[in-house]
């Protein structure tokens, strides 16, 4: 029989970090969030969590230093692994706040785990993703630097690298959920006001039209997120993009309308 629902939580980098000062993670607002995620996961033995992490203002600052945008800038291996790096780091702190939480919490990176090709993903080794769900693990994983044979080195954002794991975890799961979890309330139109439902229909509009956020991002920010959103909606049971106030991902994984909602024209 398959497990009943997987939810895939991206905690986002600017609810996880200032976007506006390098390398500043936010120990309160994670931990609070660790504790949330503890408290789903004895709530409902059947739930089944995958956590992402955004780059915040540690792996975009750092990119931006450096000039890596994909593969346009194939001559900085120096570069290279100093994302990697520091996109580690911030990982890192995430999963220590889980694990003082109580949480069975484990770091898995993704630059092992993927190769790209032309700036896109090419193989994606998602066994031990799979491993550690079946054992009740939170795998944590977070945007990345990922070798590219044609160009050294591509930006996996989280965004995408939860497309390429649903597809791969699709079949073994009655429902997938998935929740971005940020610092505003959910998609902002240009008036700073929440966005309630995004379909495939008009996503192309309302993304001319969103709110300026602050902060370094070189993975084309809250546009790029409603692209890879509405190509999952169409495989995911929720798409999600709330913000991080204690309750709302709770409210978000029970599926009371919370944030804003993703949705695909193929669904009902």
């Amino acid at each position: 029989m398959k497990p009943r629902q997987l939810v895939m939580i991206k905690l986002g980098g600017s609810f996880i970090t200032d976007k506006t000062i390098p390398r500043s993670f936010q120990k309160a607002m994670m931990q609070q969030m660790a504790a949330e995620i503890k408290n789903l996961t004895e709530c409902n033995p059947e739930l089944r969590i995958l956590v992402g992490n955004g780059a915040g203002s540690y792996g975009h600052f750092v990119a931006s230093q450096h000039a890596i945008r994909k593969t346009d800038n194939v001559g900085k291996a120096y570069g290279f692994c100093m994302v990697q790096q520091s996109v580690r780091q911030l990982n890192s702190l995430v999963v220590d706040s889980m694990l003082e939480a109580g949480l069975s919490a484990l770091s898995v990176t993704p630059s092992s785990m993927i190769i790209a090709s032309g700036g896109s993903a090419t193989k994606l080794f998602a066994e031990p993703i799979t491993g550690l769900l079946d054992s009740k693990i939170v795998p944590v994983v977070y945007g990345d630097i990922v070798y590219d044979k044609t160009g050294l080195a591509t930006i996996i954002s989280t965004e995408k690298l939860f497309a390429l794991l649903l597809d791969k975890l699709r079949s073994d799961y009655v429902s997938i959920s998935i929740i971005y979890v940020g610092k505003e309330d959910g998609v902002l139109d240009s008036s700073g006001k929440v966005i309630d439902v995004i379909t495939i229909e008009n996503h192309e509009i309302i993304k001319k039209e969103l709110f300026q956020t602050e902060g370094f991002d070189v993975t084309g920010g809250m546009r790029m997120k409603l692209d890879e959103s509405i190509k999952i909606a169409a495989t995911a049971k929720d798409v999600y993009i709330i913000g991080g106030k204690k309750g709302n991902l709770t409210k978000a994984v029970m599926g009371k309308k919370i944030g804003t909602r993703i949705t695909s024209s193929q669904k009902t």
